[in-house]
């Protein structure tokens, strides 16, 4: 027990009541004892364009994890595309608030191959290729 009270962390933190925040940071990390038990995001910027990042890991088997930058509020979809262009998936579909949204796609009901994630937003259209192996 002794050692979990001496735990300190690898970088400068500022101690505010049972909250530990880390300086220049957009993370706040709630702690138990000096040990991180949950992180959450507070004042994270909002992203300057809309983007959706190559999905991880990529390979993967059975899911994977896809993050996506809306700048403003607005109609965003997120679908998910077999080699012949048929849609096997939609993740999500509608009016979403600026923000970095982070999805777990799971395929365990899909056969290997490659699919293709495809994000929509107003007059903006990003493609990413994912790689299924089992």
């Amino acid at each position: 027990m002794a050692d979990i009270l001496k735990h300190r962390p690898p970088f400068p933190f500022e101690t505010i009541g049972s909250a530990t925040y880390r300086n220049a940071l957009i993370q706040r990390v709630v702690t138990f004892f000096g040990i991180p038990t949950n992180i959450v995001r507070t004042d994270a910027p909002l992203p300057a364009t809309f983007s959706l990042s190559q999905n991880y890991p990529n390979p993967f088997n059975p899911s994977t994890r896809l993050t996506l930058n809306v700048p403003f509020r607005g109609p965003v979809s997120l679908r998910i595309f077999d080699m012949l262009g048929r849609e096997v998936a939609n993740v999500f579909d509608g009016e979403r608030d600026a923000g970095t949204y982070v999805v777990d796609w799971n395929a365990s009901s899909f056969p290997s191959g490659i699919y293709f994630a495809v994000a929509d937003f107003g007059q903006s259209r990003q493609t990413r290729k994912l790689m299924l192996l089992r």
